[in-house]
């Protein structure tokens, strides 16, 4: 919601109080033939309380948007991102280091998938095989570890990495890393 249309809220929400009170006033003097007359103490207090909730809120929106609203190129720069990483096939298995930050959030996890090349005529697929997910709960991460990759069938695989922060918002992938399974 932007700042004019929130003004424009508060001036229409205004404008109605200002007739409704307008038409009470206007019943309430015309009833001074005899007829039961209620006025209430104060008389114009209803339209002072009227007016200062109406400022209130006028001034909490006007807040929310300017320090607490963000705008989808302020949500762009919260997104947890992958500083650096390596994937080392070696003999004993895959060696993974992965580095996460996010200026943000906190991240919740980072998350490594293998998927596996299959072909279907002449087009390629690749299907994700499986997932290794390490939980953290830090604004920035480091994940090491050795991966046994005799678990998978033999084919080409790539690996990836991406991070997710605690709203959400997952990093962008980072480079894949192709390798081949004996």
């Amino acid at each position: 919601m932007t700042l004019k249309d929130i003004e424009a809220h508060c001036e229409k929400h205004e404008t109605r109080m200002d007739g409704a009170h307008a038409k009470m006033d206007k019943l309430s003097d015309g009833q001074s033939d005899g007829a039961p007359h209620f006025e209430a103490d104060g008389g114009s207090s209803g339209k002072i309380v009227a007016v200062a909730i109406t400022a209130v809120l006028c001034v909490a929106a006007v807040w929310y948007v300017y320090f607490r609203g963000e705008t989808p190129e302020d949500q762009t720069t919260h997104l947890p991102v992958i500083d650096s990483h390596a994937f080392v096939n070696g003999t004993n298995g895959m060696r993974v280091w992965v580095n996460a930050s996010d200026s943000g959030d906190r991240i919740v996890n980072v998350t490594l998938t293998f998927a596996q090349k299959t072909e279907a005529g002449n087009l390629f697929f690749w299907p994700t095989i499986m997932v290794k997910v390490y939980w953290v709960n830090h604004s920035s991460a480091e994940i090491s570890d050795v991966i046994l990759l005799v678990t998978l069938p033999a084919g080409e695989y790539r690996v990836s990495a991406f991070a997710t922060d605690e709203s959400g918002n997952n990093s962008t992938f980072v480079d894949y890393a192709y390798f081949r399974v004996m």
